[in-house]
């Protein structure tokens, strides 16, 4: 299972709200395994091409990561 996260806090979403474009807030996206609730932190990014990440899914090497503010898809390779 995958968990997008706002590591920001609300002081940082709330700063989305008023800008323009993407929003350069701190997100997470971590892996959960559901069975021993073990996470594991598979990407931390801020800023630049895109923040705020709301949702995530795994296809093939890659994560498709997207945002409540935002007019993209981040696409990270995973290693």
């Amino acid at each position: 299972m995958l968990v997008a996260s706002n590591v920001a806090g609300m002081s940082g979403l709330s700063a989305c709200m008023h800008s323009q474009g993407a929003c350069p807030s701190a997100f997470e996206i971590v892996s959960i395994d559901p069975h021993s609730m073990h996470k594991h932190t598979l990407l931390r990014r801020q800023g630049p091409p895109m923040g705020a990440a709301s949702v995530a899914v795994r296809v093939g090497h890659e994560l498709l990561i997207g945002s409540f503010k935002s007019d993209r898809l981040l696409r990270v390779p995973l290693q």
